[in-house]
């Protein structure tokens, strides 16, 4: 709900917390959902090695050391729906 209000009042800009991008967001969510990356990747039609790329780029700039933590800070931020 909090990034549809921000999508609708900025464009689609990437305005989320910590500098991540919507791609980031995306995966972040499925992360938070409990998915392995082969299924993120399905989902999302992209390779697994993106999907590390992601992972890795969301933990260094949320601050978390693993996917756990991370589901935390989503769900923190309102970011997972």
């Amino acid at each position: 709900m909090v990034l549809n209000v921000i999508d609708r009042t900025t464009g689609g800009g990437d305005l989320y917390p910590d500098g991540l991008t919507r791609r980031e967001v995306q995966v972040l969510r499925l992360v938070a959902g409990g998915k392995r990356n082969r299924e993120i990747a399905a989902e999302l039609a992209i390779s697994t090695n993106t999907v590390d790329r992601h992972v890795s780029s969301i933990l260094k700039k949320t601050g978390t050391a693993n996917r756990t933590e991370a589901a935390m800070y989503a769900a923190r931020r309102g970011l997972v729906l």
